[in-house]
């Protein structure tokens, strides 16, 4: 069942329940259809129809009947969400975990390993980054947070320190002309945003960890860009260096460690944040690039 409730402000006075509803929540057309067929409207406290007009203070709730079958989720004890209700939740994907179902059998992907019924996963990662990933659990969460712009932030363990503490990456990026899988900075390619912090360094320069913050999202966007930086990113096969470094993390040292978003129905701010995972604690410990204490907890 799908609850929505919404306290009529000036902003939706004199529009109809259709029209303060499909604005206030965002709804596409479709689900304003799947309202229509399956939806139960009550303006305060009384059943109305998708037609009555609203006025400032008037307490609207909209119930739907879903036709899908109960939803059952099955976390494994090492991989419980970090953030859950009705609606979504978040988690932090292990490397190696791929986030939707794929063709390679030998591939552990998530959505499958938590329900074997279809899940709506908001944003992907690489196979080889860990952290937080949003997966919506019904067609309406997964529409209202994809058109959101959710602030992303990553870590990155790179090879070097960049000149400046902090700067903005802008540079398109296409695929390679070699390669169906990588990609690469080209002037005919799609516009691509990255700015990144330098939140610490070793005493000779030679490993840094950056924060970067994604503005959009193509493929490989961060570990392209720091190759473009000058800062590969350690163990990035493709990307990066693949020296004798490179060789002590099993994945490239990228991990999504922060999200913030407005939560679809109650438009509250929602910002949850998942520690830096042990292979890239240990890394930088062994090569004595400090952590700040914020990314310990």
């Amino acid at each position: 069942m799908q609850h929505f409730e919404l306290v009529v402000t000036e902003k939706y006075a004199g529009q109809t329940i259709k029209e303060s509803l499909r604005n206030h929540f965002q709804m596409s057309a479709r689900y304003m259809r799947k309202v229509s067929r399956l939806g139960q409207v009550f303006l305060n406290g009384k059943e109305a129809k998708l037609w009555f007009p609203v006025a400032k203070g008037d307490l609207l709730e909209l119930f739907i009947q879903e036709r899908e079958s109960k939803l059952t989720l099955n976390f494994p004890d090492d991989q419980k969400p970090l953030f859950i209700n009705e609606d979504f939740f978040a988690i932090s994907k292990k490397p190696g975990q791929v986030v939707h179902p794929c063709l390679n059998p030998s591939l552990e992907d998530l959505c499958s390993l938590l329900s074997d019924k279809p899940l709506h996963p908001v944003h992907r990662l690489d196979r080889d980054t860990s952290g937080l990933v949003l997966i919506a659990l019904n067609g309406y969460t997964h529409h209202s947070l994809s058109r959101q712009t959710i602030e992303k932030k990553y870590l990155a363990i790179v090879h070097g320190k960049p000149q400046r503490s902090e700067g903005i990456i802008e540079a398109p990026i296409a695929r390679s002309k070699t390669s169906i899988i990588e990609r690469a900075i080209d002037a005919e390619g799609k516009y691509a945003k990255t700015s990144y912090r330098l939140l610490s360094s070793n005493a000779n320069n030679d490993y840094s960890l950056l924060e970067c913050i994604l503005h959009t999202g193509r493929t490989h966007q961060i570990r392209v860009h720091m190759k473009h930086l000058g800062h590969p990113l350690i163990a990035d096969t493709l990307y990066g260096y693949n020296n004798e470094e490179d060789k002590e993390m099993d994945r490239q040292a990228l991990h999504a460690y922060y999200l913030s978003f407005d939560e679809p129905k109650s438009k509250k701010r929602i910002t949850l944040r998942d520690p830096l995972p042990y292979d890239m604690k240990k890394f930088l410990k062994d090569k004595r690039v400090a952590i700040p204490e914020e990314l310990l907890a």
